[in-house]
């Protein structure tokens, strides 16, 4: 057996390379984002149901809750080889609905076992709730929409909020891997778009262009504050900004110009005021409007 002062030598010692290998990643992954010369080529991570499959974990059972997600994902990243870090380090399926304004299909619940979950985007949100944002302002509306049509048929153990919360960034930090990302941030396009579904929505901006951009202008200011300052306290170094129907090639120029990019730029600018680094997922092709990323 081990003697007790010899095992504990060894742990301090691995717990001293775990913090040494920690600020390496990070230190790199610093230097590749602000255009400087790292040692080498960062390689971040990110996947969520890759890690129920590498593992031989059920989707079911991987949803279950932030600390069987979070230690799943940690299992994965060392069984394919790791790298120098993850996007995001744990998952929620219903916390989906946060950025899509639509319903999550779960496995276990509404699907086998065995199924990724499913956002489900169809016409919740309806035209006269326009109105009711500008009215009730879009926190107030965001709640009310979430609880009593989003999550009404829910099962509550599954949702974030009643869920216990998981040290994500401490958890993955003892084993000297660095999460990226501490929150998402979504547009309003993403989510009136979600809501309302993609027809109706995009109708809604040829047939009321005047009264969406009234509602995106109530939404905007309170779509980054309160994530990327819990972000920044829980010691993150970026915050996820998202688009995906706001794809260039999706819409017209004139409507992504009125629509899409000044609330993309507020946002963004959001996320740098917090003193974190925006970690931009775009997907699909933006190739028409990149340079206006250095605006």
């Amino acid at each position: 057996m081990m003697p007790a002062y010899l095992s504990k030598n060894l742990t301090w010692e691995f717990l001293m390379d775990n913090d040494l290998i920690l600020e390496e990643r990070i230190t790199r992954i610093r230097k590749a984002v602000s255009f400087a010369k790292p040692d080498r080529v960062p390689v971040v991570l990110e996947y969520a149901g890759f890690a129920a499959y590498v593992t031989g974990t059920s989707m079911a059972d991987f949803i279950s809750s932030p600390a069987k997600a979070t230690q799943t994902m940690i299992n994965a990243f060392n069984c394919v080889g790791g790298g120098d870090g993850i996007n995001y380090g744990s998952f929620s399926a219903h916390s989906l609905s946060y950025s899509f304004g639509a319903k999550v299909r779960v496995p276990g619940v509404d699907l086998p076992s065995n199924e990724l979950w499913q956002v489900v985007e169809t016409e919740i949100m309806k035209q006269d709730d326009y109105d009711s944002i500008l009215d009730m302002g879009w926190k107030a509306f965001f709640k009310d929409y979430l609880s009593n049509r989003i999550f009404n048929d829910a099962e509550p153990e599954l949702l974030p909020e009643n869920q216990e919360s998981v040290d994500v960034i401490g958890k993955w930090a003892a084993d000297g891997i660095p999460v990226l990302s501490g929150g998402d941030v979504t547009l309003p396009f993403e989510l009136l778009c979600g809501g309302r579904s993609l027809e109706k929505f995009f109708l809604d901006l040829i047939n009321i262009p005047d009264k969406v951009q009234a509602v995106m202008d109530e939404m905007v200011p309170h779509l980054a504050k309160d994530i990327v300052e819990k972000a920044s306290n829980n010691g993150y170094m970026m915050a996820w900004v998202g688009g995906w129907r706001t794809a260039p090639c999706m819409i017209s120029p004139q409507m992504w110009d009125r629509f899409v990019w000044p609330y993309f730029k507020y946002l963004v600018n959001e996320v740098i005021r917090a003193g974190l680094i925006p970690l931009l997922h775009l997907d699909s092709n933006w190739d028409r409007e990149l340079e206006r990323f250095k605006e």
